[in-house]
């Protein structure tokens, strides 16, 4: 998977995303990650890489599983030259249709267009503040992020931050790598977080 990951990042980072699909590493990426409109933001950002890894390998782990996706992934044929692992003249192939269930598309540059759409809607602000008081804070992430897509796109690079950190708050637990309280702190942080997210703004 490390390997993996590090094709990703440097596809990502040495290809303009307008010339993506070009090759067929970068149709596959297009085709498995940038669909998600908060992770191809992160993706072409200025983010450092630690953060667009620690995306990609939580999206990674969901995927794992899935057989279309691991035989989907294209094997890289390449030519290392001057010994600075610089690749030259890749040849990378890939077969298959992909098709991804409710991902939204709004890619960075087309964000979602402005309107003149009703305010947001209290109601549904509160449910989110319920659920992060029920402790049921992993059901708040996907349903705020198409929320926000749709009332405040400006705010999803808080949300993304704060969602990354959740998973790997998750993932330290369950690696004892967290003591109890130090876990306790860091998820009220992250409810503190959403909570301020979901304030009115002035």
């Amino acid at each position: 998977m490390e390997e993996l990951l590090q094709r990703i990042l440097k596809t990502v980072k040495n290809t303009p995303q307008a010339q993506i699909r070009e090759s067929e590493l970068g149709k596959w990426i297009d085709q498995w990650f940038l669909q998600d409109s908060t992770m191809a933001a992160l993706l072409f950002s200025n983010q450092n890489d630690a953060l667009k890894k620690s995306m990609l390998e939580f999206k990674l782990s969901d995927l794992w599983a899935n057989d279309q996706f691991t035989n989907s992934i294209p094997k890289a044929e390449s030519t290392i030259q001057d010994s600075k692992n610089v690749v030259h003249g890749s040849d990378i192939k890939a077969g298959g249709n992909i098709h991804i269930g409710d991902i939204h598309v709004h890619l960075p540059g087309n964000p979602p267009a402005a309107s003149n759409e009703a305010p947001p809607d209290a109601a549904q602000l509160q449910d989110f503040r319920n659920l992060i008081g029920q402790a049921r804070t992993s059901e708040v992430f996907e349903p705020l992020q198409i929320y926000l897509e749709k009332n405040a796109p400006h705010q999803l690079n808080e949300l993304l931050i704060l969602k990354t950190r959740w998973y790997d708050l998750g993932r330290n637990e369950r690696l004892g790598i967290l003591s109890r309280h130090d876990a306790n702190l860091e998820r009220n942080q992250i409810n503190m977080g959403l909570l301020e997210l979901l304030s009115p703004r002035k």
